[in-house]
């Protein structure tokens, strides 16, 4: 993978959250959303992380961008375990 590919970020946080724990992971994508702002993987990732670590509202927003970006991450989100908490609220 190049640096400049988006899968590279989301690699390192999944290796992280394994290894290190969520909140590093979080940190790892919240890096990487500023440089892949309309990267719908990440956005997709950052709601998982934040809604595990009980940030709801950033979760939420999270959401909304990923869905902005591609609509197939709402149909996602509705059976990710890791986006539960706030499951009633997708659309």
């Amino acid at each position: 993978m190049e640096p400049q590919d988006p899968n590279w970020p989301i690699a390192r946080a999944y290796a992280i959250r394994r290894g290190r724990g969520l909140a590093f992971a979080h940190e790892v994508l919240l890096q990487a959303s500023e440089e892949f702002p309309n990267c719908g993987t990440i956005q997709f990732n950052l709601a998982c992380y934040a809604a595990q670590l009980g940030q709801l509202d950033e979760a939420r927003r999270r959401l909304c961008r990923a869905i902005e970006i591609d609509k197939a991450f709402s149909a996602m989100a509705k059976i990710d375990p890791d986006l539960q908490s706030i499951r009633n609220e997708i659309a």
